[in-house]
């Protein structure tokens, strides 16, 4: 199982993933807070078979590709 947190407020706030990584440890949610804090994209604690990951997302250029796509002719 993995988690991924990605954009706003998931990629730059660490007290947010740590509070739901805490909600979340029920599924096996469980982070490296040093890891988690220092900025690196995998930061899951090395005891549990879960990976917890951030991946950057470019919202802006996500929504601009999908725009072109579904736009007419």
């Amino acid at each position: 199982m993995s988690f991924c947190f990605t954009a706003d407020i998931w990629e730059y706030s660490v007290p947010a993933r740590v509070t739901l990584c805490g909600k979340l440890a029920w599924l096996g949610a469980k982070f490296a807070e040093k890891a988690c804090a220092s900025g690196v994209p995998h930061f899951s604690a090395s005891d549990i078979h879960a990976s917890v990951w951030v991946i950057p997302t470019n919202k802006e250029m996500m929504i601009a590709q999908h725009t072109v796509t579904l736009s007419p002719g």
